[in-house]
């Protein structure tokens, strides 16, 4: 087999045109892996962004349903509280075995953290990531919320077991309502924040995959009022 010598380099011109065609073929190089890699996280990045916003949508149904269901979990802790003040244990007995009236979701926003886990956010408009970290927030409060929801339930239906006209018991029992109330206001402000953010910042609406569920929920909400007895 021939092997072929290297032919000598004669003269500077000929070294420096070798040069440049070495680094000029590494400038490619270069250039086409930074293409490839941008390429990559731009996929990426879409398909963070395309997962993120289905369950954006699903939070923000939560929301609209929470706003909705507003004006009559007001009026529930309404008759709570003159069940309360009238000594009605009966009428809070049948409260309890209604059941609170908000409706309990999985409040989550897991592909958030997943995204910024794989540094996806990293490759995002700032001012996307800010909305969307936002957005998450609500999330994370309105969760919050509704576990503190559970507790003030039980709390304020304890009247349900009587001893109202007992001057301590009763300022407990309305204490538990007005907490009941301020917590529906939080609720309310946050899921109001949520979907007037994620419209404005993102463009990301409700589903409406579930909204005639959720118009059911309204309406048992409603039903549950009419069977609590008469003050």
């Amino acid at each position: 087999m021939d092997i072929h010598k290297p032919k000598p380099w004669h003269g500077w011109r000929e070294f420096l045109k070798e040069i440049g065609t070495i680094v000029i073929g590494v400038l490619i190089a270069l250039a086409g892996e930074q293409i490839v890699e941008t390429l990559n996280w731009r996929h990426k990045t879409a398909e963070a962004e395309a997962a993120l916003r289905r369950e954006l949508r699903v939070g923000l149904s939560y929301a609209a349903e929470q706003q909705a269901l507003g004006a009559c979990a007001n009026r529930y802790i309404d008759i709570l509280q003159r069940a309360v003040a009238t000594n009605r244990p009966d009428v809070i007995a049948t409260l309890y075995s209604l059941g609170p009236p908000t409706h309990p979701h999985p409040w989550r926003i897991d592909t958030w953290t997943a995204a910024l886990n794989a540094q996806a956010s990293d490759h995002m408009a700032q001012e996307r990531v800010q909305a969307y970290s936002l957005a998450a927030r609500f999330v994370n409060s309105e969760e919050s919320q509704q576990w503190e929801l559970g507790d003030l339930y039980s709390q304020a239906m304890a009247g349900r077991f009587g001893h109202l006209t007992e001057p301590a018991v009763a300022s407990d029992e309305l204490k538990s309502a007005d907490r009941l109330r301020a917590n529906e206001a939080r609720r309310a402000d946050i899921t109001e924040a949520f979907l007037r953010t994620s419209r404005d910042s993102l463009g990301v609406l409700p589903s409406t995959e579930r909204a005639e569920e959720f118009r059911k929920v309204v309406q048992d909400c409603e039903t549950k009022l009419k069977a609590a007895p008469p003050i």
